[in-house]
């Protein structure tokens, strides 16, 4: 997919959706939860798709570990805020809250529900 195409689409999938998991490498998982660990960029509202040098920035860090890595992308619920950051995928709740709580975020992605969970 096209560059252009490729921003369009992850910035209407948090408009349908709420968010994103993405990766050019791999499927997403369908199971488990997603734990921010890098930011990438955080946008006021869903406006502006990534910029090319935001989703750049994404790439060499999912290439750093395409079997883990993935680009996410929420807006929260309560103020619309919209994150990008790098996501890693845990199998299970205890290890994905314990990494998302030293990583100082404010929610998880659960996979299997398609759910937000705060902190």
């Amino acid at each position: 997919m096209h560059g252009l195409q490729t921003k369009d689409h992850l910035r209407n999938s948090i408009e349908h959706s709420g968010g994103f998991t993405w990766s050019p490498f791999q499927a997403t998982p369908v199971s488990g939860y997603m734990v921010g660990i890098t930011p990438i960029v955080t946008k006021p509202n869903n406006t502006n798709p990534l910029t090319n040098d935001e989703l750049k920035l994404a790439l060499e860090w999912i290439q750093s570990n395409p079997a883990n890595l993935f680009l996410g992308g929420w807006k929260d619920s309560d103020d619309g805020v919209v994150y990008y950051d790098i996501s890693a995928w845990y199998p299970d709740y205890n290890s994905a809250m314990y990494e998302a709580a030293m990583q100082g975020e404010k929610a998880i992605f659960n996979l299997s529900t398609m759910q937000e969970i705060k902190l």
